[in-house]
């Protein structure tokens, strides 16, 4: 036989081959895949902080939209229903006018009678026929005594004038002298008028212990009327604000009772698609807002028109009595709790009517 002499070809699955195979090319896979292992490992996580800033300003804004979106439908369900709304805010002004309009009465006679309070005086009637000596003497001890504020001193001859200019007559010619005494006009301090009726009687008694005088003279129940009078004004007025602003607040409720009839369908479809009730609630409670606002306007308008009609008589009346004391009216700070007070009222009977009649809507 001959042989073949040609030598054989390595075997593909001899070890040269699959150790050629390891080294050349089984290292390199590996290396990589270890290598692309340890880069993700050490790769840091990207924070989640943009993806929340992003989802809180859109929900800032989508809140914004809604409120914008509410003022505008507000506005122009308003301009839709002009002379129902207008009723309705005039109601409001109505309801905050009359009361106003006692509270400044009120203020003014307040001012009138501290202004007359604080001008109260005792009249000290010394002896007929006291020496001048005597009646320096008296008033020293009265100008000593605490509580005092200041004296004037009445002569008899001064006492006669004033009578002959006021009676117009001259009786006190008939006598042979003047019967008038000298009169001492005191005037307390005004700190001790918180109580005037205990102060001035304390007073009182103080000056008749007095040697030289013959009576005290206090006329104060006039004054206690007055002050009466402006407390029972004043108490009076509260009550009137208090119910008709208790109108005020059925009678928001009401229009907004029948803005809720009338969007019923509307409601409903809302619901359907997941509104809750707070998405539903905010139009109507900025229709009581819009209400408030302009029945305050209103109040205001009337209130300014008002108070210059009256203007002149008022003055003209104060000039005569003598009277130097500014007559109050309105400023900016009235105005300004006027406007908190109607939108607090117009908001409140508008949440009223929505807690009342919204929760009845259901979807059936």
């Amino acid at each position: 036989m001959i042989r073949d002499s040609k030598p054989k070809q390595p075997s593909p699955k001899s070890g040269a081959v699959r150790k050629g195979a390891t080294l050349k090319g089984g290292s390199q896979p590996r290396k990589a895949t270890k290598n692309a292992t340890s880069e993700k490992t050490k790769r840091p996580k990207k924070p989640k902080q943009k993806s929340l800033k992003s989802a809180n300003a859109s929900n800032a804004s989508g809140l914004l939209k809604h409120h914008r979106d509410c003022i505008q439908s507000s506005l122009t369900r308003i301009r839709l229903t002009k002379l129902a709304s207008l009723m309705t805010s005039s109601l409001v002004a109505v309801s905050l006018t009359l009361p106003m309009l006692l509270l400044l009465v009120v203020s003014n006679l307040q001012v009138l009678s501290a202004g007359w309070q604080n001008q109260l005086s005792v009249s000290v009637y010394l002896d007929v026929g006291l020496s001048d000596a005597s009646v320096a003497g008296v008033e020293r001890e009265i100008q000593q005594m605490p509580g005092v504020s200041s004296q004037e001193l009445i002569t008899p001859d001064q006492g006669l004038a004033d009578f002959k200019s006021f009676a117009g007559s001259d009786l006190l010619s008939l006598f042979d002298q003047n019967p008038l005494p000298a009169v001492i006009e005191v005037v307390p301090l005004a700190e001790h008028l918180e109580n005037p009726q205990f102060a001035l009687n304390q007073l009182a008694l103080k000056l008749k212990a007095i040697d030289g005088v013959e009576d005290v003279a206090v006329d104060l129940q006039w004054v206690e009327r007055l002050l009466n009078y402006v407390s029972l004004a004043e108490r009076f007025a509260w009550l009137v604000g208090f119910l008709l602003a208790l109108a005020a607040v059925l009678a928001i409720s009401n229009s907004i009772r029948l803005e809720i009839e009338n969007r019923r369908q509307e409601i409903v479809v809302i619901k359907l698609v997941g509104g809750t009730d707070s998405f539903i609630r905010l139009p109507f409670l900025y229709s009581g807002f819009w209400y408030g606002v302009l029945g305050a306007v209103i109040a205001s308008v009337c209130l300014i028109l008002i108070s210059v009609w009256l203007s002149p008589i008022v003055s003209d009346l104060l000039f005569l009595y003598s009277s130097d004391i500014d007559v109050v009216y309105f400023g900016f700070s009235d105005l300004l709790g006027l406007f908190s007070f109607s939108v607090l009222i117009s908001v409140l009977g508008a949440w009223l009517a929505v807690y009342r009649h919204l929760g009845e809507i259901e979807p059936e």
